[in-house]
């Protein structure tokens, strides 16, 4: 018995069906929740910042750097002349800077962050492109995203409405604007 030669449309697009929309769905999440996902991102990075101030942990960097004038050997503290960190057991300074870079090696090296930067920066990189096309279309749906997903302030319909747009138009806008956030994070659909 011979069998049927694969149609055309699964030889360009070999994924099943379900795990499309998954990664569509997947996607709308991320275009819903960019906001506050953005806001969690900038906080962490900030207080990772706040934690690693010099004032925080009193780090001087310009001890720590080498330079001619501090080329004498003798005197007291030899080792911070000539530019190289003593660390005792007891110097809270480098066990200070040691935690910090502990924690945020762990922040910024989790999988999960790093992630939702990677999703972060797709969607934006997306937007950006909306906003810079001279296509007048692109102004539109760059604002009905805004507003659909980012503000959630109105339905489709009424978002469509104020931008003289049926329906069905504003709908394909946001499956393709989805396809291209798709596109850059290397998901089918």
């Amino acid at each position: 018995m011979k069998q049927k030669p694969l149609s055309g449309s699964k030889m360009i697009n070999p994924w099943p069906k379900e795990k499309r929309r998954a990664a569509q769905k997947v996607i709308e999440w991320d275009l819903f929740t960019y906001e506050s996902v953005k806001k969690d991102i900038e906080r962490a990075i900030r207080e990772i910042e706040e934690i690693a101030a010099p004032t925080a942990t009193d780090i001087r960097e310009n001890i720590y750097l080498e330079s001619k004038e501090m080329r004498f050997i003798g005197g007291f503290n030899t080792g911070v002349v000539i530019g190289k960190p003593i660390h005792s057991s007891g110097d809270p300074t480098a066990d200070k800077a040691e935690q910090v870079r502990r924690y945020r090696q762990t922040l910024l090296s989790n999988t999960e962050h790093r992630e939702s930067v990677r999703r972060i920066n797709a969607i934006e990189e997306v937007m950006e492109i909306l906003d810079k096309s001279t296509v007048p279309d692109n102004n539109s749906r760059a604002r009905l995203i805004r507003e659909y997903y980012f503000k959630q302030s109105k339905t489709l319909e009424a978002i469509a409405i104020d931008l003289h747009i049926c329906e069905r138009t504003a709908r394909n806008w946001k499956y393709k604007t989805i396809f291209e956030v798709a596109k850059r994070l290397g998901f089918v659909i």
